[in-house]
């Protein structure tokens, strides 16, 4: 069960889609319903074979839950998995009639009261989460976060339900094992509409290393004149693809703070290490929590992190330069053939096992 309208394609899509291809290859039939804005399917070449699109807005949020409860009584599934989302009529009800998981990709709570002060419609869905949010939440029966500190947090909140940490994770590409670089060229995906990305600290990082050039991929409409600093605007397809193989280190979340929590697992990472890149983030990432390779540079995760460490940050950049590591080393980490594996297993469980949330 998915909210999300799939116009373009995003790293939640990839991800979904992925994770769908590793079910399937342990023999799990998969029938994905979403909860999408649009009237059908956007994109029937890419979305077909057991995927069924149910509007969700203006007066259709009131009866879609209904139209999905008469595919599911059809389809009898032994359990729902939920990427999680909203609160619609009628789902604290269905969740009663299925074994249903959840998966959590951030703290909720602290995202949508930082979009509260932006705008009457963020305000409005802040105040709605607070609303129904934990009622819904006490049908579920297990929840699959994407990091420890989110599995600390429900495990507290929901001590009836399986609590697991399972990480984002991607496929492996192929790439080269080195590049011969004079400049470096230095990628970061992110956008101001999320101030949570750290833009700003990006661009700060840009004005003290004029020596690396940047490109920066997202919906983006910033007034600067850094020359080494290139804007691409919204990328997809083999467009993004070339830009990832053309870059020599990537760089991650780096603000963190601003939505109050220090463990992050970003999509965009593992797409970067996907292709051989190795990684700058601001924050402790779900995967490196008990081992730091040397192609990863973790800096503070405070206003103060990108300044206070540039020295760290340059010395990385022109060591790394030219390395693409090896898809052996980030096998462990991001790889979904291995990552998934846990998933399925805890589908496997949840599915034997008596609901307790009743």
């Amino acid at each position: 069960m998915i909210a999300w309208n799939f116009e373009t394609e995003s790293g939640v899509e990839k991800k979904i889609l992925e994770q769908i291809r590793q079910w399937k290859t342990h023999d799990i039939e998969v029938y994905c319903s979403v909860f999408s804005n649009l009237n059908s399917n956007p994109r029937p070449a890419v979305f077909c074979n057991n995927w069924h699109f149910v509007k969700s807005n203006g007066t259709s949020f009131w009866t879609c839950v209904y139209v999905l409860d008469d595919l599911l009584y059809k389809l009898d599934p032994d359990l729902i998995y939920v990427r999680g989302q909203s609160y619609k009529f009628g789902m604290r009800e269905l969740f009663n009639k299925y074994k249903v998981v959840y998966e959590v990709n951030s703290n909720e709570n602290l995202e949508l009261k930082l979009w509260s002060t932006k705008s009457f419609v963020g305000y409005f869905k802040y105040l709605w989460h607070l609303l129904t949010h934990k009622s819904l939440c006490q049908k579920v029966d297990a929840f699959i976060t994407v990091t420890k500190e989110l599995e600390n947090e429900y495990a507290k909140s929901y001590p009836e339900a399986k609590c697991e940490t399972v990480p984002n994770s991607t496929r492996i590409f192929q790439r080269e094992s080195s590049v011969a670089v004079k400049k470096p060229r230095l990628l970061f995906v992110g956008s101001l509409e999320q101030p949570w990305q750290g833009l700003d600290h990006l661009l700060e990082m840009a004005s003290l290393t004029p020596q690396f050039d940047y490109i920066i991929v997202g919906n983006n409409s910033v007034n600067q004149s850094l020359p080494n600093v290139q804007f691409t605007g919204l990328l997809t397809g083999e467009e993004y693809k070339r830009i990832l193989r053309s870059c020599n280190i990537g760089i991650g979340t780096l603000a963190l703070y601003r939505k109050g929590i220090g463990e992050a697992c970003p999509l965009k990472v593992r797409e970067y290490l996907a292709y051989g890149l190795p990684i700058i983030i601001g924050y402790e990432d779900t995967a490196f929590l008990d081992e730091k390779p040397k192609w990863l540079l973790q800096i503070p995760n405070t206003p103060s992190g990108v300044i206070k460490n540039i020295n760290s940050i340059i010395s990385f950049c022109e060591e790394m330069k030219s390395i693409r590591i090896d898809s052996v080393e980030v096998t462990p980490f991001i790889s979904s053939e291995v990552i998934e594996k846990k998933r399925v297993q805890l589908f496997s469980l949840i599915k034997e096992t008596e609901s307790g949330n009743t």
